[in-house]
Parts: structure tokens; sequence; C-alpha cells
């Protein structure tokens, strides 16, 4: 699956005012509690090829998902704030997500397709596989909503990062990103809200947190 999203940053009182905003003229609305944990090796091989690897639990699921950000987009999606990835997923039961989280288990030891490709295809993972483990996680409170009358898809992200770091985040994943960075800008203006296009996804910000190493930005711009 193509992934296509917006992704904009706010301060914690724009954010509010945007969402208030949209849950008064949302179609329908719904609330997750989710917990990112991210998988790399120390060095960063994978996040220095595009790839991220993401262990999620919400409401009891817990999903494996595979992400290779796509280079080559089009011209009119090369810009900040505009993120097209190759996305793959797969469930993994509870007792396995926390034996992989403990060191219990190694990721290359569950037999999913998309691992199996990293294994043949990534040449920076050879003979580094079990060095891939969980290098950081984040807690995220989402609320979705189907703005009228557009029906644009929107996801407010309130990030909460491990030393207690948030950031405020909204997201829209759709096909039409023109139409919805027209409609999104357009409010943004109304509301004289603060919009910043984040040109990277939350791993990104996570390890750059984490890490305070320019390196992992200018891999990521290659």
């Amino acid at each position: 699956m193509i992934e296509k999203e917006l992704k904009y940053l706010f301060s914690k009182e724009d954010f509010e005012k945007l969402r208030r905003y949209c849950r008064e003229r949302c179609a329908k609305k719904k609330t997750a509690a989710l917990k990112n944990y991210y998988f790399d090796t120390p060095r960063f091989h994978l996040l220095h090829a595009g790839i991220a690897l993401r262990l999620r639990s919400s409401n009891k699921r817990w999903t494996l998902a595979f992400k290779c950000r796509i280079k080559g987009k089009l011209f009119n999606q090369r810009r900040p704030g505009v993120l097209v990835s190759e996305e793959l997923e797969a469930s993994l039961e509870e007792s396995d997500a926390r034996a992989l989280l403990s060191g219990e288990r190694k990721l290359f030891s569950f037999d999913i397709s998309f691992l199996r490709r990293l294994e043949t295809e990534l040449e920076v993972l050879h003979g580094r596989k079990d060095e891939v483990a969980c290098r950081g996680s984040m807690a995220v409170i989402r609320e979705k909503v189907l703005l009228a009358p557009y029906t644009l898809p929107l996801e407010f992200d309130t990030i909460t990062y491990e030393k207690g770091e948030q950031e405020f985040e909204l997201e829209s994943e759709t096909e039409q990103l023109e139409m919805a960075e027209s409609v999104l800008s357009a409010l943004f203006r109304r509301l004289d809200v603060k919009a910043v296009p984040s040109p990277y996804p939350k791993i990104v910000r996570l390890f750059l947190l984490r890490e305070k190493n320019d390196s992992i930005l200018s891999k990521w711009r290659e």
C-alpha cells in the first residue's frame, strides 16, 4: 500500500483551537490511545535507508508496520509536509510483542513477508539483523475526524515522548493531497493558526530527541 499524507505541527494553543473548530463540524470522530515502538540498529542503518519498523499497541491489538520512504515522488509532491511511503502491516500476538520488546525474541525470528524481503534486499542489514531492537517509544492520543463538507480525514495527534516532551501534530492521509492542502491552508488562515509543515515522520523526530545526532537528518535528506 502507498501511503500519502500531510503533516503539520502546531503550538498547543493553536492545536486546541483547530481541534475545537473541527470537532464542531466533523461528520464523526473517534479517539484512541496508541503506543509506538521503533526498531533499528544502534547506528540507525534502517532509518538511513529510509525504512521505519514500528510496533504499535492500540486497544489490546499489536501491529508491526514496515514503512519505506518513496524518494522518487511526483514533482508536485516534493515539498515539506508531504510524506509518501510504502506501508505494510502484520498482526502480532500480545505475548510475541512483549517478548520482542523484552529482548526474549529477535525481530527477524518472525516469519513475516516484509522482514524476509528486508533480509534479502537490504545490503546494510547483512550480518546485522540481530542488532535490530527497540530504540525508542512514544505515546500518542489520536482523535480522528471527517471534516465536513469535504469528508476530509484528519488525525489530531498529541504525542508524548519518553522524557515528557510533547508535540501536537495534524495528519491527513488522502489520495487528494492538493485538495486537502488547499482546504487546510484556507482553514489555517481563517483561524489565524500557525502550521509548520513537518518534513520528517515521528520516528525521525523521536531519534533526534534521543540522540542529538545531526547525521540522522543528513541521511534522511539524501
